[in-house]
């Protein structure tokens, strides 16, 4: 019966050999699952750590700890003992690393490699990472240390770090004809015209997972010249928009001045672009996380290589510079003041889910994940650091919850 239970976590998280569970606690009062795993003595462990990366030695061994994705409304941990490597961060994201099955992770790292993809892909589409912490109930700190980590990789590796895992279904839509992709690469059609004839007469799921992975394999070392199929499988495809739409555009765009604040808006996260284009989603990646370590001010550095950006690739991305013209026009003119997070207002918000309604998703995660919070202890300590950042998130939110803002304003004289 015990050997069952392990099977079904292994068909659930995906664990395959030489990998299997050892060992499975679930803490149902914290609601987190802790999975132990342990590797075949008759597998190489060469096969999934390669020498170049790993200080590989039979008596080196270290025992990793990550984060994975959630299970249901379950945090889930994973750990396994991998070969030792360096303390440095500069290999945390290398092509080998991208090898690697997804429910592992680096040594030195907190998160595997399909949490990892996960959270780069949200920040790709457009989401803050106050919305990617909320969405998947993952502490805010090692959403940022992802998406650095994203940032600090090679360039030839940023790209990759969007293919999706092992274990998306992706890959057997794409070998079935299910999911049909637009390429003009030669090697890749070949490479297709092989893999789906191998794969039509592989019925099980064992026997299909060597395919996957050379098909997975092939997108990342050629990642460099398949970067629209990228897009196209990872769903940041970007979307042109047709002659018809660009007639019906009867307003010039304007491409604001560098001392504009809506630059150091954007760099700060405050204005999202919910933009499809992978250039620019990946140098904002970059250019966010020098901009804050660096603390910069406008006219920085990062700044003017932003707006460079737009510049030199207007046409593709008009969308974005429709929606930034159309934030400079509703702009508003004074800057809103906040009450403290000691006042009243933001009790009665955590207590009457009427109080202020809002139609923002995230925002109404948060509310919801504060507020069982707060009855699980209704401590003043526990009601301050909710109010604490239930405050921070409309403040770094104000472009998308103006009507929120307001109310909270109004209500706050007259509490």
């Amino acid at each position: 019966m015990e050997n069952d239970y392990r099977s079904y976590f292994e068909s659930i998280l995906d664990i395959y050999p030489p990998w299997s569970i050892n060992n499975i606690s679930i803490d149902e009062r914290q609601s987190v699952i802790h999975v132990k795993l342990s590797r075949s003595e008759d597998k190489s462990i060469i096969s999934f750590f390669t020498k170049k990366r790993y200080i590989v030695s039979d008596s080196k061994f270290v025992n990793g700890y990550w984060q994975h994705c959630n299970l249901g409304n379950y945090r889930c941990f994973i750990s396994a003992d991998v070969p030792v490597v360096s303390n440095t961060d500069s290999d945390a994201i290398t092509r080998d690393t991208l090898s690697e099955p997804a429910f592992l992770g680096h040594p030195n790292k907190k998160y595997t490699h399909q949490l990892r993809q996960v959270v780069a892909l949200n920040s790709a589409q457009g989401l803050s990472k106050n919305e990617i912490s909320t969405s998947h109930n993952i502490e805010t700190a090692l959403v940022g240390e992802i998406l650095g980590d994203v940032a600090n990789a090679p360039e030839n590796v940023q790209a990759p770090c969007y293919i999706p895992t092992e274990s998306d279904i992706i890959w057997q839509n794409i070998l079935f004809d299910k999911t049909l992709i637009k390429t003009q690469s030669f090697p890749l059609k070949l490479l297709l015209s092989k893999l789906k004839l191998a794969a039509i007469d592989t019925q099980k799921k064992e026997l299909l997972r060597p395919i996957i992975i050379e098909l997975r394999e092939f997108f990342i070392q050629q990642a460099a010249s398949l970067k629209n199929e990228i897009s196209q499988i990872s769903g940041l495809a970007v979307q042109q928009d047709s002659n018809a739409s660009r007639r019906r555009s009867v307003h010039k765009l304007i491409l604001p001045a560098v001392k504009n604040p809506v630059w150091v808006d954007i760099l700060m996260d405050r204005i999202h672009l919910d933009s499809n284009n992978m250039s620019l989603n990946l140098l904002l990646v970059k250019l966010r996380s020098n901009y804050k370590y660096n603390q910069s001010e406008e006219g920085s550095e990062e700044v003017v290589g932003l707006r460079e950006f737009f510049r030199k690739n207007y046409q593709t991305l008009r969308k974005e510079l429709v929606q930034i013209n159309r934030l400079l026009q509703t702009r508003p003119k004074q800057k809103f003041t906040l009450p403290d997070s000691r006042h009243d207002v933001w009790r009665q918000i955590l207590k009457d889910d009427s109080f202020i309604p809002s139609q923002h998703m995230a925002y109404k995660l948060l509310l919801s994940k504060l507020r069982s919070d707060v009855l699980l202890n209704p401590s003043p300590n526990a009601e301050l650091s909710a109010a604490k950042r239930i405050r921070q998130f409309i403040a770094d939110n104000q472009q998308t919850m103006q009507q929120e803002l307001r109310q909270v304003i109004k209500s706050s004289s007259a509490v």
